[in-house]
C-alpha cells in the first residue's frame, strides 16, 4: 500500500469535515423532525454526536489514517443509507459531487480513489434503484451533466493529490538527504536513533554508533580542490553503504564527519565493522591527472546504554574517542578509553 502521510493538512480538513458533520446533522435533525421523518432525523442525530466526538478525538490522536479511515467509512455509509430512503427529495443527490473531493484531501491518492469509486459506484446503484432506468432516459442530458460534472472533480482531484504527494515526497527527500553523499543527514539522525533505541529495547540487542571523520580533508581540499574533496566524501559515504546492513543507518553530520547506527551489534562488533571500514577506506585509491591519492579516516564508538543513555551522551562518548584516535595518529578505530577500559560513564 502506498504511503499515507499524516500531514497537518489532512488533520485540518477532517477535523473541517467532523465539525460541519456534527452541527449538519444537528440542524437536519431538527428540520427532517418537522417533517416527520424520524428514523432519518434519528441516524442523523447519532451521526452529529459521533462527529462531535470524532472532533476532538482528531485534535490530539496519533492515529490519524485510522480515523480518516473509520469517520469517511461511517459518513459515506449514512450517505447511502439516507439516499436510498424513499421519503428523501431527489437533489439530495447532488453531494455526489463532495465524494472524490473528500476522499483525497482527507486519505490521498491510494485510498482515495478506492473510496471515490466504489461509494460513487454505490450512488449510481442506488439512483437506478430509486429512480428507474426509464427516469434516467428521459432526463438523459441532465444525467450526463451530473456524471461528467463528477467525473472531472474526480480527474482534478486525483492529478491535484497525485502531484502534491509527489512534490511532498521530493521535499521530504530533501530535508532528510545529505545533497551530495545521498546518506541522511544530521536532521534524521534523532529521529531515527530513538526509533532504533525502541527497536533495541523490544527485541533485547545491541545498538552502538560510529563516528567517523576522514583525515587530513582540509588539506586535500587545499590542494586538490573541492571537486576532489567531493569526491573523496561520495566514495567514502559509498563504503560506508557497502559496509552497512539493511538495518544499519548511515549520515553525513558536517563536512568530513560521518555517523554509522549498527543496530543489534555491541561495542566489540561494532569496533570489528569499524576496522573494516577504516581498512577499506584506507585501501581505496583516487586519481587526480597523473597523481594517486588516498585518504585515511579516525573512527570513535561508543555502545548504547554501557557508555550513555541517550543520544547526545553516547555522540559525545564516540566524539571522545574519535578525538583520541586523532591524538594517537589518526587512521584508527577507538572503541573504548585506555585506562582500565572505561567506559564513558566513568571517562
Amino acid at each position: 500500500m502506498a504511503f499515507y502521510d499524516e500531514s497537518p493538512h489532512r488533520r485540518s480538513v477532517i477535523r473541517a469535515l467532523s465539525l460541519f458533520t456534527a452541527w449538519g446533522g444537528v440542524i437536519f435533525t431538527v428540520v427532517n423532525s418537522i417533517r416527520g421523518l424520524y428514523l432519518i432525523a434519528g441516524i442523523e442525530l447519532v451521526a452529529a454526536m459521533a462527529a462531535g466526538f470524532t472532533y476532538y478525538q482528531l485534535a490530539h490522536t496519533k492515529k490519524l489514517k485510522a480515523w480518516c479511515v473509520g469517520f469517511i467509512l461511517c459518513f459515506y455509509s449514512i450517505m447511502m443509507f439516507i439516499l436510498f430512503m424513499p421519503n428523501t427529495s431527489p437533489t439530495v443527490f447532488v453531494w455526489i459531487f463532495l465524494l472524490p473531493l473528500i476522499s483525497y484531501l482527507t486519505l490521498g491518492s491510494y485510498l482515495g480513489l478506492r473510496f471515490t469509486a466504489a461509494y460513487v459506484a454505490c450512488t449510481i446503484v442506488v439512483f437506478l434503484l430509486r429512480f428507474e432506468l426509464e427516469m434516467v432516459v428521459l432526463t438523459l442530458s441532465s444525467t450526463l451533466n451530473v456524471v461528467l460534472c463528477c467525473a472531472l472533480i474526480w480527474v482534478f482531484s486525483h492529478i491535484y493529490e497525485v502531484n502534491r504527494e509527489r512534490s511532498q515526497a521530493q521535499l521530504m527527500k530533501m530535508a532528510a538527504e545529505d545533497s551530495l553523499t545521498s546518506l541522511y543527514n544530521r536532521l534524521r539522525l534523532a529521529e531515527i536513533f530513538e526509533r532504533e533505541v525502541r527497536v533495541a529495547q523490544r527485541n533485547e540487542i545491541a545498538l552502538s554508533l560510529l563516528l567517523i571523520d576522514v583525515d587530513h580533508f582540509k588539506q586535500v581540499n587545499d590542494r586538490y580542490g573541492h571537486d576532489v574533496g567531493d569526491r573523496i566524501l561520495i566514495a567514502v559515504a559509498d563504503l560506508i553503504r557497502e559496509h552497512s546492513r539493511q538495518t544499519d543507518y548511515g549520515f553525513r553530520v558536517g563536512g568530513e564527519e560521518f555517523c554509522l547506527i549498527l543496530s543489534g551489534a555491541g561495542l566489540s562488533a561494532a569496533s570489528g565493522v569499524a576496522e573494516s571500514l577504516r581498512e577499506a577506506i584506507e585501501n581505496t585509491e583516487f586519481t587526480e591527472g597523473e597523481e594517486h591519492l588516498s585518504v585515511t579516516v579516525s573512527i570513535g564508538v561508543a555502545e548504547f546504554l554501557l557508555d550513555a543513555n541517550d543520544l547526545d551522551g553516547l555522540y559525545r562518548c564516540a566524539d571522545q574517542r574519535l578525538y583520541q584516535a586523532k591524538t594517537e595518529g589518526r587512521n584508527r578505530v577507538v572503541g573504548s578509553f585506555p585506562e582500565a577500559e572505561l567506559s564513558c560513564r566513568s571517562a
